[in-house]
Formats: C-alpha cells, sequence, structure tokens
C-alpha cells in the first residue's frame, strides 16, 4: 500500500493523474485498499489539472463503494468550485460534510463567505457568518474582513458598519481593503459618516497597514461633497500627517470641477511652499478651469511654474490653453503665448495650430474672430525666421 501510494501521489504531482488511477486500479485488483491519504491526493490531482468534475464523480464512487475519506477532500472540492465561482455546488459539497458529521472550520466558511460574495449572494453569505458562532468556530478576524468588503461592495452600509463596530469591539483589527470597502462605500451613501469613520479607524492605529487616505478623498469628491473632503484633508494634516502630492493633485482636480478656482490656487499655492511635486495632474485642470474664466495673470503664473519644473512640456497642456483663451475670446493673449512657445523652440503639431486657428466643429462663439488679429502674430513669426509655421498659420486662417 505504501509503495502505490508514492506512486500515485507523485503522478499525481507531476499532473499525470491518469497514470495514477492506473495505479490505483492495480491496488484494488491485487485487493489493497487506497486509504483516506490516498483519495484525498487524487482528487486534488484532479482538481489542480482543471478536472473537478471528474474529482467529484471520483469522490461520489469512492463514497458508493463504502471507500473511507477524510473531510480535507471536502474542503479540496469546496475550494476548487468557490474559485470557480460554482458556488451551488460549493455549498452542496459543504452540506454533504456537515451531513457525514465532519465539522468545517473557519477556512472553509470563509472560502463560501467569499465565493458567495464575490457572486452577490450576500444573504446566503451572510448566514454562514451567522452559522460560524453557532459551530463555535468564529467568526474570525478573516471572516469578519470578508463580510464587511462583500456588504460594503452592495452599498449595504448600516449592516458593514455595525459589522465593523462589532469587530473593533471584539478586538480584531480589519484589514486595509475592508476599511478602503467600508469607507467607499460610505462617500456614496453617507458621506457625513465617513469622516468620523475614518477618524476612529485613525485613534484605533489602524493607518499602520496603509489607510485608503486617498480613496476616500476623491470617493468624497465623486459625490460633490468637497467640503467633507476638504475638511478630511486639513484634518489629516493637523494630525501631523503632510499631504502628499496626489491628495493636493485630487482636492485641486475637485476645485476646479467646482468652479473654486480662489480654493485650487490656494492648494497650488500650498504645494508650492511646501515643496511638493507638481506634474501634469496638478496642471491640466488648473489651465483647464483658469482659462474658462480668463484669468490670464495666473495662467501665466501655473505656466511658468510648470515651465520651471522638471516636468517635460506636454503638448496638451499648450492646446489646453490656447483653446481655452480662444473659447472666451481672449484670442490676442492666445496668440502671445503660442509666440512665446514657438520662439523657445516649442514646434507646434497640426492639433497645436488647430487649437489657435481654426473654430472647433460645433463651436459658433468663434465663428466671426477678425483674421487682423492674428497678424501681430504672423508677423513675429517672420521676423524670427518661423517661415514653416507662419506659413501653415496661413494655411488654416485661410
Amino acid at each position: 500500500v505504501v509503495t502505490y501510494s508514492a506512486l500515485i501521489k507523485g503522478y499525481c504531482k507531476v499532473g499525470r493523474v491518469d497514470d495514477a488511477m492506473h495505479y490505483l486500479q492495480c491496488m484494488r485488483k491485487e485487493e489493497r485498499e487506497p486509504n483516506a491519504i490516498t483519495y484525498t491526493v487524487l482528487v486534488d490531482g484532479f482538481c489542480k489539472g482543471g478536472r473537478i468534475d471528474e474529482g467529484k464523480r471520483f469522490l461520489d464512487e469512492v463514497l458508493e463503494s463504502g471507500g473511507k475519506v477524510n473531510q480535507i477532500v471536502y474542503y479540496i472540492l469546496i475550494i476548487g468550485y468557490c474559485r470557480l465561482d460554482r458556488m451551488d455546488e460549493a455549498c452542496g459539497l459543504f452540506n454533504d460534510m456537515l451531513n457525514k458529521q465532519y465539522w468545517p472550520n473557519a477556512t472553509t466558511y470563509c472560502l463560501l463567505i467569499k465565493g458567495l460574495c464575490k457572486v452577490g449572494r450576500i444573504k446566503e453569505a451572510y448566514t454562514y457568518f451567522d452559522d460560524m458562532k453557532k459551530k463555535k468556530c468564529g467568526p474570525n478576524a478573516a471572516a469578519y474582513n470578508i463580510m464587511i468588503e462583500g456588504l460594503s461592495r452592495v452599498g449595504m452600509k448600516h449592516e458593514a458598519h455595525n459589522l465593523f463596530s462589532t469587530m473593533i469591539s471584539e478586538g480584531y483589527v480589519p484589514t486595509s481593503a475592508s476599511c478602503s470597502s467600508l469607507l467607499i462605500c460610505l462617500c456614496k451613501v453617507c458621506p457625513d459618516q465617513t469622516i468620523d469613520t475614518f477618524n476612529l479607524m485613525l485613534d484605533k492605529d489602524f493607518s499602520a497597514m496603509g489607510m485608503p487616505y486617498k480613496a476616500v478623498l476623491k470617493g468624497l469628491c465623486d459625490v460633490n461633497r468637497v467640503d467633507l473632503a476638504y475638511q478630511l484633508f486639513n484634518e489629516t494634516i493637523n494630525r501631523g500627517n503632510p499631504a502628499t502630492s496626489h491628495a493636493y493633485n485630487i482636492m485641486i482636480n475637485a476645485a476646479c470641477k467646482g468652479n473654486d478656482i480662489n480654493m485650487a490656487m490656494n492648494l497650488f499655492h500650498e504645494m508650492q511652499s511646501k515643496d511638493c511635486d507638481r506634474d501634469s495632474y496638478t496642471y491640466i485642470p488648473l489651465f483647464q478651469a483658469l482659462c474658462k474664466v480668463g484669468k490670464i495673470e495666473e495662467i501665466l503664473e501655473v505656466f511658468h511654474d510648470q515651465k520651471n519644473s522638471a516636468i517635460v512640456f506636454d503638448p496638451f497642456i499648450f492646446t489646453t490653453i490656447v483653446a481655452g483663451l480662444c473659447k472666451v475670446n481672449k484670442v490676442v493673449e492666445a496668440c502671445n503665448f503660442f509666440f512665446e512657445m514657438v520662439k523657445d523652440g516649442f514646434e507646434p503639431s497640426e492639433t497645436n495650430m488647430k487649437a489657435l486657428f481654426c473654430r472647433p466643429e460645433g463651436q459658433e462663439e468663434r465663428a466671426t474672430v477678425d483674421f487682423r488679429l492674428y497678424l501681430p502674430l504672423l508677423n513675429k513669426l517672420q521676423e524670427h525666421s518661423k517661415i514653416v509655421v507662419a506659413s501653415n498659420a496661413w494655411g488654416m486662417i485661410l
């Protein structure tokens, strides 16, 4: 039996389950009864080879013939079915295991709860979660975290928040993923409760696991609660945690979308004073918002900051500024900006040129722009030997 079992295990380990089954038949012909470990190895081999249904049929045949198995073989099949999102089969095996007086452990429950949450069967998942208490095998920290994430994903914020409170009261530590899921859920359905929950997490020192601070900022901004996002932003700084460039970018983008130019510029100036790195995610929202209201001085201020940084100039920024100025009929300013860029060596593409000299499709505001507004620019381009650019510009104007 030992020799045959070793051969079967070896063949299963290298994925040759059919050869392993051949030796099982040899054992039976010699009237040598395989033990539970041998059957478990074979079922595991079927599952790892992507033949889980054959593994299940093999288990059924073993049981019908009176063979002895242990609960591990059930765990293996349950894991396989959960990974394939075949939760009906997984739950059926779990019930079979209970009927045979095999007591499940916390790991088995967590597999089922996670699988059911994944396919959206939250109520069933919660039933198994609750059953863990009756079977006196939990719920443990893993089960709490899985359940909180599942409830949060479907917007059941009251249930998720209550479970989170229970988890903390029992001394368990939530994972960063469950904290993030709960906070993002609260951002969507109950933003006013988000900051209190976030601060509770910080007070419990869950921040050591990597709190989803930026995800919460973005979540609040996405539901137009920039006021709460700004409150959280400042509270975090006051706690002694310096704001990152990413956090500043989130807040600047939200302020720009809400047309709060003063807030956006104040945040930008803070980034400068604290020497936070600025990038395209900083500059582009600012340029778009400033152009929209024709704030020329601020546009140039931000542009010079970008120009003096180590960031490679983004042609999209050029197009954004020029098109934005033209849209609010600041054609002369757009021409001046265009010339300064070309004089400094920037080679405008056709797209860049069209932003200044062509009216965007569907935009009527620039239909009657006096072409004489472009003459000073064209003359300057020729004087500075930018003949190709000047020629292309004439072509677009005419």
